[in-house]
């Protein structure tokens, strides 16, 4: 944001948080003009895009949690919930995707609106948190959150600058690569910070299930 103020000094900005259909909806209707959001909700004839650096997620869950699990690698998928974003948010769906895969059918799922609401309570042991990797690396290196080492990777988040290609398309289309670029240099910073430095994040490895369990409320 510091740079679109830079660059464009009499640019009045007004931000809105919702999830990316309800986005979608408020672009086609002029209510907005530009979106970082989700792609695929509107005819491709009647948008533009820019396309910016997808978020490698993981899984993550608070120390406790880690300490069950490394006695008890099974229950990630029969006993704690998942933590997601909205069940209109395309993370969510691909996270029930994801589950089914590997085995896990119905799972329990709190689904909440922002991405700290989900560390927040990742961080609180309310659950297995998914979540964008590169957001969470200060929790994972001070052992607030440890990370699951899954037997395959979650689908990454992906996001776009969306626009109506009918309305002011060459600022739409700048203020689209000025997002790029921020998003490139924040996952080359982030890559750095992981590889280049003396990063170390706690991990803990779970079991995948050997047949198709449902997920259940934990024993009291």
């Amino acid at each position: 944001m510091q740079r679109l103020t830079e660059r464009y000094p009499r640019l009045i900005i007004e931000l809105t948080v919702d999830y990316s259909p309800a986005l979608n909806e408020r672009l086609n209707s002029n209510e907005l003009d530009i979106l970082l959001a989700m792609n695929g909700y509107l005819p491709s004839e009647q948008i533009d895009h820019e396309t910016l650096s997808p978020y490698e997620m993981g899984m993550f869950v608070s120390p406790r949690h880690a300490q069950m699990l490394s006695k008890r690698p099974d229950a990630w998928h029969s006993t704690l919930p998942f933590i997601s974003f909205g069940k209109l948010a395309r993370p969510y769906e691909e996270l029930v995707s994801y589950l089914a895969d590997q085995g896990v059918q119905q799972p329990r799922i709190h689904s909440v609106s922002t991405l700290m609401t989900i560390v927040r309570l990742t961080t609180e042991g309310l659950g297995i948190g998914a979540l964008p990797v590169a957001t969470v690396l200060d929790e994972w290196r001070r052992g607030e959150l440890f990370r699951l080492a899954l037997p395959a990777p979650l689908p990454a988040m992906h996001y776009d600058v969306i626009w109506r290609s009918a309305y002011h398309p060459r600022f739409c289309r700048g203020v689209g690569r000025l997002a790029q670029e921020c998003a490139l240099e924040y996952a080359a910073e982030k890559h750095t910070e992981i590889t280049n430095t003396c990063f170390t994040g706690c991990w803990v490895t779970p079991s995948v299930p050997s047949s198709t369990p449902k997920a259940t409320p934990p024993s009291i």
